[in-house]
């Protein structure tokens, strides 16, 4: 079925695009961290010109620069990876620039509450969904399997009746006694006599039959309806168990965006606190009375909430692709 195969790619190229997203939007945050860890620096070598600080913040900073630089080239090769990706699922192969075209998203990382009603979602999997209606279809023609072998072990009564008719033509004689007998007479029929007395049924020839059948023990047709009867139950049964399947499935979807939009606002509000301790501990630093280590575990913890944050919204959108798989066929 050829929906059956869209529906699948279909989600995987949405998730591919997501990954690209995700990725492209990671290196931002990465990119962020890196900026203020680059600021950290330059505070830092500020202090210790006019003896505020130590040198030794000088190198925790630089450490702190390099750690994220790293995040950086890490960042860009799971751009390179999830371009890939998605390359081999929306482009033709033999593109002379399959590899070196260069894939870029417009979209970015949404947060778009959505109702989830459970309910309609359920009543909606079970009217449509793929696999369910192969499977119902299947057992219609399993049914119909059925009532053409059952009609082969019932008593049958066949009428019959034909009806034909002939025409002669061509040169006829009527010979007379002796040897060799003398022709009588002389008649000539033409094609046309022919035709006029096979369609006005000068000669017709009419046959009427009968016959009777009764099977005698157990036949091999009963046999095969037996094993048809059989295999409709187990589709019967299958059909039940995927019918559970399916709500399992819908009501695990739909939860799982649920919790997923409640993990976004909670990553949102500890990113907000996480933002405000860093401003904090930055005034704290600047009046000197905080140092370049109890800074950097702030700029730690903000680049921690980002990264959290980022990957709780990637997660709910993974979430409501995977709900809208759900209704129209298996997520697995």
């Amino acid at each position: 079925h050829l929906q059956q195969r869209v529906i699948p790619t279909e989600a995987r190229i949405r998730l591919a695009n997501l990954n690209l997203i995700a990725t492209i939007e990671g290196r931002k945050v990465a990119q962020e961290n890196m900026n203020i860890a680059e600021t950290t620096l330059r505070n830092a070598r500020a202090s210790v010109a006019v003896g505020q600080a130590p040198e030794i913040n000088i190198v925790q900073a630089q450490v702190d620069v390099e750690r994220n630089r790293e995040q950086l080239l890490l960042a860009d090769v799971r751009i390179s990876d999830a371009e890939d990706i998605l390359r081999t699922l929306v482009l033709d192969p033999a593109r002379p620039d399959y590899w070196e075209l260069k894939l870029e998203s417009t979209d970015t990382i949404q947060l778009t509450p959505r109702e989830i009603d459970l309910s309609a979602a359920i009543k909606n999997a079970l009217a449509n969904r793929l696999d369910l209606t192969v499977a119902r279809r299947n057992l219609e023609i399993t049914d119909l399997n059925i009532r053409a072998t059952r009609n082969t072990t019932l008593p049958t009564l066949d009428f019959g009746a034909t009806y034909s008719a002939q025409g002669t033509g061509g040169t006829q004689l009527v010979f007379g006694e002796g040897f060799p007998p003398p022709v009588l007479s002389r008649t000539d029929k033409s094609y046309g006599s022919v035709l006029s007395d096979t369609f006005l049924g000068a000669y017709p020839t009419w046959t009427v039959g009968m016959q009777f059948a009764y099977p005698l023990g157990h036949s091999r047709e009963q046999a095969n309806l037996a094993q048809q009867e059989i295999r409709r139950r187990q589709e019967t049964l299958n059909i039940r168990d995927l019918e559970l399947q399916v709500v399992r499935e819908v009501r695990d979807a739909g939860r799982l965006v649920q919790n997923s939009y409640q993990r976004v606002l909670t990553t949102r509000a500890a990113l907000d606190a996480s933002e405000r301790q860093l401003e904090a501990e930055d005034r704290k630093f600047a009046a000197g009375v905080s140092t370049t280590l109890e800074l950097q575990v702030r700029q730690q913890q903000l680049a921690n909430a980002k990264v959290s944050a980022l990957q709780a919204m990637i997660d709910y959108n993974r979430a409501l692709i995977t709900f809208d798989r759900a209704q129209k066929s298996g997520i697995r």
